[in-house]
């Protein structure tokens, strides 16, 4: 839980990085940022497993599968982060646990109990008040930041279905940034849309170090303890994400953001507490 809390926290400071480089074209944020993290990832991958050794593993095409999804939700996220207040960006993704166990139901066949259904529809409640269609116009930011919501869960439920034995650390992460490396310039148009001016390069790079630390230390907490323990600390970034934004940014979020938040993370932590109870029955 401990490692868990401290790669959550890296997340949150790159994301309100993220939302610091407001303006920028979020496909060359995105380009840069998955320069940086590829760039450590070849730098530990002794340490993780290494090339040889992932590139052999089982199920290569659900790993570039997994890859594909996490890199579109890599670039939506960062488009939610850019443009939308960090609490309201962090209580629409935070949709991903409800999306995680539909998707399960569809592509793995799990069978959820009714209670876990009862939560997802809790949850999702909280991302309509938040989003209060009908009495505010829904803008393309937030059907970003469900998006990356929807695709990270994607991301999830295949990693799940890969499993544990047939992949190694360095599998988790690598094919995102080789497939954005790939497919960012071309939704840039080619090279020019991938310009930055040089004084954003440095924070570009923290984020995409930020990013792999995170998701090593994520992984190192999800291999060392039960989803259920650890899946809980993961509403500390939307703690953090409100913090943020009224420290730096100026962003006291509406009675109607911290309500849906609310929801949202009540609806979670019932999920967790179902999935606990389950690991834990006789």
């Amino acid at each position: 839980m401990a490692l868990a809390f401290v790669g959550f926290t890296l997340w949150t400071v790159g994301d309100a990085l993220v939302h610091a480089l407001e303006g920028r074209p979020p496909v060359a944020v995105a380009f840069w940022v998955s320069v940086a993290g590829l760039a450590a990832l070849l730098a530990l991958s002794p340490r993780l497993g290494g090339l040889a050794q992932t590139f052999r593993t089982p199920y290569q095409g659900l790993q570039w599968a997994r890859g594909l999804a996490l890199a579109i939700s890599g670039l939506l996220t960062i488009y939610a982060f850019m443009s939308l207040p960090l609490a309201t960006a962090y209580a629409l993704v935070f949709v991903q646990p409800f999306c995680a166990k539909a998707l399960s139901a569809v592509l793995t066949g799990e069978r959820p109990r009714p209670a876990a259904w009862a939560a997802s529809a809790v949850g999702f409640a909280g991302v309509l008040i938040v989003l209060r269609p009908g009495l505010v116009p829904i803008s393309w930011p937030a059907l970003a930041a469900l998006g990356s919501a929807g695709f990270f869960a994607l991301g999830y439920v295949l990693t799940r279905h890969i499993g544990q034995a047939n992949q190694t650390t360095l599998g988790t992460a690598i094919y995102r940034h080789i497939l954005s490396l790939a497919l960012l310039p071309l939704l840039a148009g080619g090279p020019g849309g991938l310009a930055l001016v040089p004084a954003d390069l440095p924070w570009v790079a923290v984020i995409g170090l930020f990013g792999v630390g995170g998701i090593l230390t994520v992984s190192r907490a999800f291999a060392a303890a039960p989803a259920a323990y650890v899946s809980p600390v993961h509403y500390t970034q939307i703690l953090w994400g409100v913090a943020f934004g009224a420290l730096f940014f100026g962003e006291v979020p509406d009675a109607w953001t911290v309500a849906g938040a609310a929801v949202i993370i009540a609806a979670g932590l019932w999920l967790a507490s179902g999935a606990r109870t389950k690991q834990e029955a006789p």
